[in-house]
């Protein structure tokens, strides 16, 4: 499965739309400034990039933003890449690493 890789900004405001989707633009700016101390401009400019990644879409009226993705195929998606990345695809591997952590 091939999904966009989020940085830590874009997940943080993708968790409040899958929660609440699906939502306003205005509604993810208020949450944005009241829970991540973000302008609504940055906000803006996360959605604007989330939507260009393909991840959000923007509805009208309102200016409404939808998952494309899931929060699932997100996890997934970031999860094969570590697996591939550090653990060289090998499941095993990764499997003892997490079983180390307790």
């Amino acid at each position: 499965m091939e999904t966009t890789k989020l940085f830590d900004a874009e997940w943080n405001l993708m968790c409040f739309v899958w929660a609440n989707q699906p939502t306003s633009a205005s509604q993810a700016a208020a949450f944005a400034l009241q829970e991540l101390g973000w302008k609504k401009n940055t906000t803006y400019t996360v959605i604007k990039r989330l939507i260009e990644k393909k991840v959000l879409r923007r509805d009208e009226p309102g200016f409404e933003i939808v998952p494309l993705v899931s929060k699932e195929q997100v996890q997934q998606a970031e999860l094969q890449w570590v697996l591939n990345k550090r653990f060289g695809g090998e499941k095993a591997a990764l499997l003892a690493t997490l079983d180390q952590l307790g």
